[in-house]
Formats: C-alpha cells, structure tokens, sequence
C-alpha cells in the first residue's frame, strides 16, 4: 500500500475523472458524426472496434469506482465518555480531553500501489485517446498517429512497471490494474491499425519485410506481457477484427491471418509451459516437504534410542 495525501489524492482523482470524461464525450460524438473514407488499405471490423472500445471503456469505469472507493481502514475521531463520578470530579478537567485532536493520518490515506503507479499512464491514456479523436476529426491522421505510438508506449511502460514486486501489495487491485493497462495497450494497438489503413494510399504490395516486422512485433508484446495472456488475446482479437474489416491489399489480409494464428499458437505453448512448470515445482515441493519429515522422524528416533 501507498501512504497518499488527501490533496495529491484528490487532484490525481479529479484529472483522472476528468480525462476519462472528455474522452468518452469525443469518441461517441465521433462515432455519431464519422462518415466512411473513400479509400482505406485496410480497416478493423466496425463492430468489433466498437465493441472493444464500450468493453474497454467499461473496464476503465470500473477501475475509477475502486480509485474512488473510500478507505475502510481509515481512522476516525472518537469522543471519550465520561462517567457520572468523572463528570464531577473537577480534579480531571485539566487531565482529561473528551475530544482529542484527530490523528495525523486524517490527512493521509491508503491506496493500492500499483494502481496509484498507474494513475499517470491512465491519465495520459485517455489524453492520447482523446488526442486521436480530435486530429481524426480534422482529418490529421499523421498526428492521430503519433498520438496513438505515444499511448502505445505508456502502456507497454505500465505494464512492465505493474510486474514489480513494490505494485503487488494487494492481489485484486493489482490484477485489474494490470489487466487495465493491457487491455488498453490492445486497444491502442487497434487505434494505430486503423489509422495505418487510412494512411496507406499508396496501393503498394507491402514487401516480405514490411509483413515480417508487424508480425515480430505482435509476438514480441506477447512473449513480453508475462505468462498472464490478456495482451497476447486482445491482439488476436485485433487481428481477428482486421481479418473481418474491410481490406484492398491481399497481402495484408493473409498477414493477419498467419499473424493471429501465430499467436494463439504461441498463447497455448505459453500457458501449457506455465502449467507444466507449476505442476513440477508442485511435485518437486511435495517431495521435498516428503524427505523432511523422513528426515525428522529419523532424527528423532535416531535421538530416543541414544537415550535408552
């Protein structure tokens, strides 16, 4: 846990709130107001991004109402009842406070660690989202590219950090916490896909390096994010939704199928290798915790019939 003033803690609260507000506002005056390019490369299906995007939005919900959440653990100021013969006795006036002054921690709380270490990147987060929604609108995609390699960053930067051993204090939090900032992170992803198709007007085949690069990069942010496999889903499930979308290059259609296969291929390696790992580490305690006491009850008869 993080001892937080109440002061940081209400400023962090109210940009939070705020940042998360405003995007929320932009994106669906976007979705009510955009209207279909006359050419895009390649572009996710409309359904399915929308569906990520209420998903994700509603996660980001859920994870304010924990930061927002009072603290149960908090002290409060109590009132000491006198009895009847204390009342009378005069001689305690002097000795006796009925109403002490509140505790030092009245101007402090308790916050999960890791989810106060990612109240930056969240803000950021819903900046950079914002950012895109406001340069889509007037047609600056290059800056809504930019906006979305920044948003990528701080993701990628929160999801490393929440795997410190300083950001695990309480279980829950932290697991949403990190479950938050990859699903962000995979939704960023799917913002700059979106952007890319709109940018790539140039009716090129993209070259085997070209195809070789978006797919090393989508299985090194898998293999990176841990053996906790939300991120690599969320890029199937990106790929999934521009494997649906609407595509005018062959070649990138044929790259997000093998790259979505390539994936989940590695997802069940992955999580068949942790099992694994767990069930020999397993074993390998139980026959550890096994000689011990073979060892002890040894011992101690070795120990009783030295005393005969």
């Amino acid at each position: 846990m993080s001892i937080i003033s109440k002061r940081k803690l209400l400023f962090a609260r109210t940009l939070a709130f705020s940042s998360f507000a405003t995007n929320i506002t932009l994106q669906g005056v976007l979705l009510w107001t955009d209207s279909p390019h006359s050419y895009v490369a390649y572009a996710p299906h409309p359904y399915l991004f929308i569906l990520f995007l209420i998903g994700q939005s509603t996660f980001q919900a859920l994870w304010l109402t924990r930061l927002f959440a009072e603290d149960e653990d908090q002290q409060q100021p109590s009132t000491k009842v006198l009895s009847e013969d204390e009342k009378n006795d005069k001689s305690l006036d002097q000795k006796t406070d009925p109403l002490p002054a509140p505790p030092a921690k009245a101007c402090t709380t308790e916050i999960d660690a890791a989810q106060w270490a990612y109240v930056p990147a969240f803000i950021m987060g819903n900046i950079s989202l914002t950012a895109w929604c406001y340069w889509w609108m007037k047609e600056q995609y290059n800056w809504c590219q930019i906006s979305m390699f920044f948003n990528t960053f701080i993701q990628i930067y929160a999801i490393c950090a929440q795997s410190s051993p300083s950001n695990q204090s309480n279980q829950s939090n932290s697991q949403m916490t990190e479950l938050l900032a990859k699903t962000s992170n995979g939704l960023a992803i799917l913002y700059n896909w979106k952007t890319w198709g709109v940018i790539d007007v140039s009716h090129i085949t993209p070259t085997f390096s070209d195809r070789l690069q978006a797919g090393v990069f989508f299985l090194l942010l898998t293999v990176a994010s841990g053996p906790e496999p939300t991120l690599g889903l969320c890029l199937v499930y990106d790929l999934v939704a521009m494997i649906l979308g609407h595509h005018e290059i062959e070649e990138w259609y044929a790259t997000f199928m093998y790259m979505a296969a390539g994936i989940t291929l590695v997802i069940i390696v992955d999580q068949w290798q942790n099992r694994r790992n767990i069930q020999v580490g397993s074993a390998t305690a139980k026959r550890q915790s096994k000689q011990d006491f073979e060892d002890r009850a040894e011992s101690n008869t070795s120990a009783s019939e030295s005393d005969h």
